[in-house]
């Protein structure tokens, strides 16, 4: 009777697998494609370009975003393909814990960086971030990580999950349903508050800094219809450091009214991009947040679930794995130095294949 049993949730698992296998290859090729992405990130921020306090926050995230691809998304993976006979609840809690900190710790950098840009925007003439407030700044967001972390511990782990055959259950790497649900709803409720309270900190921080781009606009069309002296227009622009930028320029009193022209153009290319990897990142772990919550408040019965509707629920709550290979084309389409770097690598590898 054990081994019918075992035969049957084997069957019910292989049935769910074969059901979820587009949903596997399009994660294979997601994981694939972002460890490609984000290392080209990663090794052109940090030996191709200036490496400035603002490029090393987009070096660690594209660290991060490894760490996730090479990790993280196999053991999404692994769990999918163990839909109903998960082995272990130390195993699942381990996994859920470890891909919980590596996407927070993205999205914690991530604010970093719309801080960091706001300062260069906004507040020009006050102190900025330099690498050893980066550095800093990293340490704490894993520090933070550390406390959050054994709180998902414990509202994670294996679950009994009915099937389709009948009264059989087999064993699913979810909400534990060991503890009380209120524990899962409460946790899930803070997190979610968390959520909000950020994309309420992205609202007013990108509408501050486009605010003030525009305002660097009007003043530029001013100056073209001769209304706005040069002089007015050049103290205006000066201040706003981009990447790529050598301390020697900031410093220069003679700026060109040309350097400010690309000053200004390359300050509203790089705005444009961290406010689409910053809505990459939020539009991508809304869905996650919220099926997640409503996991928490009515615990999903998979026999109230069609197979497509399965599979679709799965592929909402790995949403946020997009932003592996979002974030890295977002850099190729605003950031002209990181497109003319990537060129010129590929250049060299159909060279060397050539030869």
């Amino acid at each position: 009777m054990k081994q019918s049993l075992e035969e049957i949730i084997k069957f019910v698992n292989d049935e769910a697998t074969r059901t979820l296998l587009p949903l596997i290859i399009t994660l294979f090729f997601i994981m694939v494609m972002g460890v490609i992405g984000n290392c080209l990130v990663v090794f052109i921020y940090k030996f191709k370009l200036p490496l400035t306090p603002s490029s090393l926050l987009v070096v660690y995230l594209g660290c991060n975003q490894i760490v996730d691809s090479i990790i993280c998304m196999p053991m999404d993976i692994f769990i999918l393909f163990h839909s109903y006979n998960f082995p272990d609840d130390r195993l699942c809690r381990f996994m859920q814990s470890f891909i919980f900190a590596t996407s927070t710790v993205s999205g914690l950098i991530i604010v970093v960086i719309a801080v960091d840009h706001f300062k260069k925007i906004c507040r020009p003439l006050k102190r900025q971030f330099t690498k050893q407030d980066v550095n800093k700044i990293i340490c704490i967001n894993i520090a933070i990580i550390f406390l959050i972390v054994p709180m998902h511990i414990f509202v994670s782990g294996v679950r009994q999950v009915r099937t389709f055959h009948g009264n059989v259950t087999g064993t699913t790497c979810s909400i534990s349903d060991k503890n009380s649900p209120v524990f899962p709803l409460a946790y899930f409720i803070f997190l979610l508050l968390v959520f909000s309270m950020l994309v309420t900190v992205f609202i007013v921080i990108y509408t501050m800094t486009i605010q003030k781009l525009r305002k660097y606009n009007k003043q530029r069309e001013l100056l073209l219809i001769g209304r706005l002296s040069r002089e007015t227009w050049l103290n205006s622009v000066r201040p706003s450091t981009t990447e790529g930028i050598s301390e020697s320029d900031k410093q220069n009193s003679t700026t060109s009214q040309e350097q400010c022209y690309k000053r200004y153009y390359d300050v509203t290319h790089i705005t444009l991009n961290m406010l689409c990897i910053t809505l990459s990142w939020c539009f991508s772990f809304l869905p996650h947040f919220v099926l997640t919550f409503i996991t928490a408040e009515i615990i999903f019965e998979r026999q109230f679930m069609h197979k497509s509707r399965d599979s679709l629920v799965n592929l909402t709550l790995n949403s946020y794995y997009i932003n592996n290979i979002t974030i890295p084309i977002l850099y190729i389409i605003f950031n002209r130095s990181f497109r003319q770097e990537v060129m010129k690598f590929f250049k060299k590898i159909c060279f060397v294949q050539q030869m």
